[in-house]
């Protein structure tokens, strides 16, 4: 009967093993660490890039057995930290495909081979040699390319001092620098729980290295040295968690947990007011918006009134929008000194609604981060599913803009009506830009800016023309004075100044007569003098 069984090729396991490591900053990692589980007080790296050697050198307890730098799934560590830490047994393998040329020294012994002949299966003389207090590991032919910036990130958490070319590199998210909570998913300093500055992002670390979020950015943020019981790196490079996407969740679901316990705390002890200014951002970012359902203030900034003309913003800041100053109270909404809408921003569908809401004097609010059974929502009108009617007061005349990227049609009028349910304002100093395509300009409105609610000049790759709108807010302007110009005299004066006549000599000191056609072909020219 034929039988098959798992078996080992362990020539070609060896020589294949190489592709298997992808960082090459790895050969860095393994000795660091091995420097730390040795319960070494500091590890120091020199490296010469003209000659590319590498020397690591720490004080720890040393190499009991050589044999295990060379046995692969054999770490050589106790039993204890290769289950609190995963110890594979495969960090040496790493020096070998780095270097042409290894040389370790440790406890009065040494070795020294060629990496080409160790994985081959050659045979290693361990010699005796003089006893030094410090393990050395020398490897030739190692390229380490932008190896200061690299080691700035893996030593920034690490437990023990780095040396780098005679110089300590900072630590400054190591378990000695930073206060940090003992909790079951490891070591957390969480940031803003006292003055509720909360931090957007979260770096992890695994056995003292970065291995989840950019530690070169991470000042400031939440730092999380993982219990390596509880969290493994994929093998071999050790740089990315084993089922990383669950494990950052599961990471994120406890410092969301431990921000609730806090906020919970701040709101026993604080006042509403000083809940609600130091911790109401804090909330919404860690997902407890929820905790304020029942508190009588509110942030006045997610509040705004509309303190100028409403336009699409195209990449502006909504200047248009005033935030309210300091909290606002439940009292103010509930007897109605503040009456709240929400909104969308002006997209040229909704013109009328902002020039109603302003008009009116309607509080828009700018944020909806609240918890759907917060207090505030049904004191809160849904002006976007709203179907205002607009009527034009004492029409005068239309003609249409011919511009550089919109086109609509312009209505002079005295005034317009938009009207929302039983309620209407009537306007007669700001201009709106119906859906359908018309610009409706009152009596006291002359500024051309219109026509950024009609377009925000932002095209399909995603780059603002703000040149065509400023020639477009021209155009509207020169129109407007136009279309009003009740004197013939009047509106020739307005047209000759456009034309720019002194720009051309021949025109100097001449006398002209002009008749006015219905259509560009009636219109006839006779020089008098």
């Amino acid at each position: 009967m034929e039988q098959v069984g798992v078996r080992i090729n362990e020539e070609r396991l060896l020589a294949n093993l190489r592709y298997a490591f992808t960082n090459r900053s790895t050969v860095l990692t393994e000795l660091m660490q091995n420097a730390r589980r040795a319960k070494a007080s500091f590890v120091a790296i020199d490296y010469d890039g003209d000659t590319e050697t590498l020397v690591v050198r720490d004080d720890g307890v040393g190499i009991a057995d050589f044999q295990a730098l060379f046995t692969v799934g054999e770490s050589g560590w106790d039993a204890a930290t290769v289950a609190a830490e995963h110890a594979f047994g495969m960090g040496f393998m790493k020096s070998l495909y780095s270097a042409r040329h290894c040389t370790v020294r440790s406890r009065g012994k040494v070795i020294a081979f060629y990496s080409a002949a160790a994985l081959r299966g050659e045979s290693i003389e361990v010699r005796v040699t003089q006893a030094a207090p410090e393990t050395v590991v020398s490897l030739e032919g190692v390229k380490l390319p932008q190896l200061e910036q690299r080691m700035k990130e893996l030593a920034c958490g690490f437990a023990i001092p780095v040396i780098l070319n005679g110089v300590e590199i900072e630590r400054p998210f190591a378990l000695d620098r930073l206060p940090f909570v003992d909790t079951e998913i490891g070591h957390v300093h969480l940031v803003g729980t006292e003055d509720g500055k909360a931090a957007a992002a979260t770096l992890l670390l695994l056995q003292g290295f970065p291995i989840h979020g950019e530690a070169r950015y991470a000042t400031g943020w939440n730092i999380v040295h993982l219990d390596p019981a509880r969290f493994a790196a994929r093998l071999p490079d050790r740089d990315t968690l084993i089922d990383e996407e669950e494990g950052v969740r599961a990471v994120e679901r406890f410092l969301q947990a431990m921000w609730r316990t806090r906020l919970i705390q701040a709101k026993q002890a604080l006042s509403s007011a000083a809940f609600v200014e130091r911790y109401f951002d804090a909330a919404q970012r860690w997902g407890a918006r929820d905790l304020f359902d029942d508190v009588p203030l509110l942030p006045g900034a997610l509040f705004a009134r509309i303190a100028g003309y409403p336009v699409q913003e195209g990449y502006a800041e909504a200047e248009y929008l005033a935030p309210l100053p300091g909290l606002v109270r439940r009292e103010q909404i509930e007897g109605g000194q503040l009456t709240l809408v929400a909104l969308s921003r002006p997209d040229g569908e909704n013109g009328p609604l902002w020039m109603f809401a302003k008009a009116k004097g309607r509080v828009v609010l700018v944020s909806g981060c609240l918890a759907a059974g917060h207090w505030l929502w049904p004191f809160v009108a849904d002006l976007d599913e709203a179907k205002p009617q607009v009527e034009i007061v004492g029409e005068r005349i239309r003609a249409p803009l011919q511009g550089q990227w919109v086109a609509p049609e312009v209505v002079i009028c005295e005034a317009y009506r938009v009207r929302l349910g039983e309620e209407t304002v009537e306007i007669r100093d700001e201009a709106v830009f119906l859906p359908e395509g018309v610009i409706v300009v009152p009596a006291g409105e002359g500024s051309g800016a219109a026509v950024e609610q009609c377009s925000s000049f932002i095209d399909e790759h995603d780059h603002w023309h703000g040149e065509d709108r400023d020639a477009d807010v021209r155009a509207l302007q020169v129109l407007i004075r136009r279309l009003r110009a009740c004197d013939p005299a009047e509106a020739m004066r307005s047209l000759i100044l456009d034309l720019r006549l002194e720009d051309y000599p021949s025109l100097r000191g001449r006398t002209f007569a002009l008749t006015v056609g219905a259509q560009p072909a009636g219109h006839v020219v006779h020089m008098l003098a």
